[in-house]
């Protein structure tokens, strides 16, 4: 079954209209959809592996856990039952081992989803470094591939030139001892 352009990207992390360009510079028709073709020539070309890395599902828990936004730090929710804001200031005796227990589960769930998310930023960082290194490399390439052609360029145009030189003067030479008939 095809896979989207879309979705290809968004889950190898590279920009659709990058994907999009090398794909018809390359003469592959995506209209509908990724063949197992592009794909292959996709994940060669940028260096990613065939299938994605599936990001670890965070387990459901009894308590309330936001995604903390990039730069900000956020504790989890803390549950109703725990009463920790309660006026009067409860003694620790109050506290029930069920609700301690579920406070440390809310904890581990953000430190676990916190580990994920530091490590997803780090995968990120290391395949955008490589494709830059690629981008890079390509381009320095393409620069004196780009110099070299003008040079061989130049060199084939001074030596047609000097052949054309040389033609006409030897066809210039050969009218001279050749006269028309009739004219001699």
């Amino acid at each position: 079954m095809a896979q989207s352009l879309h979705s290809f990207s968004k889950a190898h992390g590279i920009a659709k209209t990058t994907a999009y360009d090398w794909l018809k510079s390359q003469g592959f028709d995506i209209s509908n959809g990724l063949s197992d073709d592009a794909i292959a020539a996709l994940s060669e070309h940028f260096g990613l592996s065939q299938q994605p890395q599936a990001q670890q599902p965070i387990p459901p828990t009894a308590t309330t856990y936001t995604v903390p936004s990039p730069g900000a730090l956020a504790l989890p929710k803390q549950p109703e039952e725990l009463a920790l804001g309660r006026i009067g200031g409860g003694q620790l005796s109050d506290f029930q081992p069920e609700d301690i227990d579920r406070f440390l589960s809310a904890c581990d769930v953000f430190q676990q989803a916190v580990d994920t998310d530091w490590e997803r930023q780090q995968q990120l960082a290391q395949r955008k470094a490589a494709a830059a290194a690629k981008v890079k490399a390509k381009v320095a390439a393409v620069r004196q591939s780009a110099t070299l052609y003008q040079a061989r360029s130049d060199a084939a145009a001074m030596l047609n030139q000097q052949l054309d030189s040389e033609l006409s003067a030897g066809m210039g030479e050969l009218g001279k001892y050749t006269a028309a008939p009739g004219e001699a």
